[in-house]
């Protein structure tokens, strides 16, 4: 997968206890207020079958690969050096090449979910609904990644006797290390808007709702898409941010379950990747 998004910034050390507290008080929320459960999850029309759903997502994971081919070719982008990354400005174009390839793919996507909508009944939240709860999801869950990441990190030094990296996306080192010119825009845009539409489509619109038709309930259908989101990032962030990634990626599959819709696991996806952009600039200004 493509280097994108932002996800899983480790904590900042200056704010450990109050990160704790918080995290703690968010996960006692989430299981005092039964938030967990989903057995009044809304049905969704049947947009595909399984092997229909794979074989989209084979599409839209394998057209990237081209997408960014393409760019390279049209702006004449070399490959990094192995153990090296590409400049922003290179980066920035050779994800839009990604983008644009896979949004064709979306369209087929967005086509085969509008007409089941059409065709069937459902009970799906409203839109406007969806999408706050994907910003109240953000509120319960980022505390709850900020406590996880505080754990691993520990773990992380204790195990390798190097402190964690404050900002653990090669992206992420990249944005704020740039100057505010054309390329941090054009990245940044697909940051917050490029990364959380597609990935949001292909891990919970199309792998989650394969894994459930397959017949795994709704927590262990977002527990494996889970598992493959963060396993799809790990050449991209640290080691010792893998939980955060896992955990977050869980609320996203939540809020997908609880509304029924996209835009409610998008909204989340991109409000998280802009806090990471924030907490990253405020850690490299401050350091």
């Amino acid at each position: 997968m493509d280097e994108s998004s932002v996800e899983a910034v480790a904590v900042d050390q200056g704010l450990v206890w109050p990160q704790i507290v918080i995290g703690l008080i968010a996960i006692g929320l989430f299981v005092w207020r039964r938030w967990y459960r989903l057995n009044d999850a809304p049905s969704r029309p049947v947009a595909f079958s399984p092997i229909e759903g794979l074989a989209l997502f084979l599409v839209m994971f394998s057209i990237a690969a081209l997408g960014a081919l393409a760019a390279n070719k049209i702006f004449n982008i070399v490959p990094p050096d192995e153990g090296s990354v590409l400049a922003l400005a290179d980066l920035a174009k050779s994800s839009s090449g990604v983008y644009v390839a896979q949004g064709l793919a979306a369209l087929v996507f967005a086509w085969l979910v509008i007409r089941a909508g059409k065709a069937a009944a459902n009970n799906r939240w409203p839109i406007a609904r969806a999408v706050l709860l994907g910003m109240g999801g953000l509120i319960v869950f980022l505390p709850i990644v900020g406590l996880v990441g505080f754990i691993s990190g520990q773990i992380s030094q204790l195990l390798t006797g190097n402190p964690p990296n404050p900002i653990s996306h090669t992206t992420l080192n990249l944005l704020i290390e740039s100057p505010r010119d054309v390329a941090f825009f054009t990245m940044s845009a697909l940051v917050l808007i490029g990364a959380p539409l597609m990935e949001e489509i292909l891990y919970r619109g199309i792998l989650q709702q394969i894994a459930i038709r397959l017949g795994l309930g709704r927590w262990q259908a977002i527990i494996a898409v889970s598992a493959i989101f963060t396993l799809m990032h790990i050449s991209a962030i640290n080691y010792s941010a893998l939980p955060t990634l896992f955990v977050i990626s869980l609320g996203f599959g939540w809020v997908y379950e609880k509304t029924g819709r996209l835009w409610a696991p998008i909204v989340m996806h991109s409000l998280f990747n802009l806090t990471n952009i924030l907490l990253a600039t405020f850690t490299a200004a401050s350091s």
